[in-house]
């Protein structure tokens, strides 16, 4: 069965660390939608999320993403995999997006994102698909699996001098990757780049 809640305020945690919701398709509308220190705990199948600040999810399994959309942070942890619901419509809106899980996106369908700064770390590999520029925080994924990130726009640094991709090949394109002044940081065995302008990449090993 679904569940819809739609909140004038705040939809927040009431149980601790137990399960808030278990459901086939959640649809949850609040001002906020748990807090940075307190997710909502869920065991669903698809997930749509409306906020006008943040939206915290922790879920217990594979969460499908419908659409995602906050006005400020959006963090989903999984269990298992993240991947896409709603085929090649937007996934998640969100001014910072962090995402954990043993995969996020697949090879054959993406997360779809229009976000200002990505953090994302995975046991396998992650897939992204962004719709302007995209500031990478922390990319993490397997020694052996892939980061995938293709922008609309430029794919820029977004933590300073530390590392932003962790995998084994990592393959971007965007407008423009890195710049001359702030490269992007990697830890990776292979490189795959395409830009309409420039590539700048500072790898911490060989490559």
């Amino acid at each position: 069965n679904d569940v819809t809640i739609t909140a004038i305020g705040t939809i927040t945690d009431g149980n601790g660390t137990n399960n808030n919701i278990s459901a086939a398709t959640t649809t949850l509308l609040g001002t906020a939608i748990g807090t940075s220190s307190d997710a909502i705990e869920t065991t669903v199948t698809t997930l749509n999320a409306t906020s006008t600040n943040g939206v915290f999810i922790t879920e217990s399994g594979d969460l499908a993403l419908g659409t995602i959309s906050a006005a400020t942070d959006v963090v989903i942890t999984a269990s298992s995999a993240i991947t896409d619901a709603n085929a090649g419509l937007n996934n998640i809106t969100a001014n910072t997006l962090t995402l954990s899980a043993t995969a996020i996106g697949t090879s054959a369908d993406a997360i779809e994102t229009s976000v200002a700064t990505l953090n994302a770390t995975s046991t396998s590999s992650v897939f992204i698909t962004e719709s302007d520029g995209l500031a990478l925080g922390t990319i993490t994924a397997s020694s052996t699996g892939d980061v995938t990130i293709t922008a609309s726009g430029a794919i820029t640094d977004g933590n300073g001098t530390t590392t932003n991709i962790t995998a084994g090949t990592a393959t971007l394109s965007g407008t423009a990757i890195g710049s001359t002044t702030d490269a992007i940081e990697t830890t990776i065995t292979t490189l795959n780049a395409t830009s309409t302008s420039s590539v700048f990449i500072t790898e911490s090993d060989g490559l």
